[in-house]
C-alpha cells in the first residue's frame, strides 16, 4: 500500500455524492481503505446539501493513527 512507508500524515478526500458519480468508488469504500491503512477521520467541511436529495458533496480529512 502506498501509505505503508509512513510519509503521508494527512489525506484530504472530496466526496461527490451525485448519481452521476455512481460508477466511482463509494464513500464507505474510500473510508474503509483509509481506516485499514491506519487513518482516522480528523475533520469535515464544505458540505453542500440539496433540500430534496440530501448531501451533494463535501470534504473529509484524515490523519494517520499508526506510525511505521
Amino acid at each position: 500500500m502506498f501509505f505503508a512507508n509512513g510519509t503521508v500524515r494527512f489525506v484530504w478526500v472530496e466526496l461527490l455524492l451525485s448519481p452521476l458519480c455512481a460508477s466511482r468508488a463509494k464513500a464507505d469504500e474510500v473510508i474503509g481503505l483509509l481506516r485499514g491503512s491506519g487513518f482516522k477521520l480528523f475533520d469535515s467541511c464544505d458540505f453542500i446539501y440539496d433540500d430534496m436529495r440530501g448531501p451533494k458533496r463535501g470534504d473529509i480529512f484524515f490523519e494517520v493513527t499508526t506510525v511505521s
